[in-house]
């Protein structure tokens, strides 16, 4: 069975203070977006995920985010029907 690579990103965002966007706003947002959410830091308008890389510069054009820093590029392996159904769970090469 053939695999198919999508190339992920370990990424930092750091957020414009916007009247009225909350923290819980943006982070649903940057959801939204295809963003993995892994920590967020509230105190300086962090969040930290991953994400496909291909979707950077969506989450880049949103109002409410000052800058991106792509931190860590990596690739993942899934069989082709784990590709077209969009199942990111992590695929058992000893098969």
């Amino acid at each position: 069975m053939s695999k198919a690579e999508e190339e992920h990103s370990d990424v930092v965002v750091v957020l414009v203070d916007q009247p009225g966007m909350t923290m819980a706003d943006a982070i649903e947002q940057l959801k939204s977006a295809g963003l993995e959410v892994s920590d967020t830091d509230g105190d300086n308008d962090v969040v930290e995920g991953t994400i496909l890389t291909a979707k950077i510069g969506a989450i880049k054009k949103l109002t409410f985010v000052k800058y991106v820093r792509d931190v860590f590029d990596y690739y993942s392996e899934k069989d082709d029907e784990e590709a077209q159904s969009g199942d990111l769970d992590d695929v058992d090469d000893a098969r």
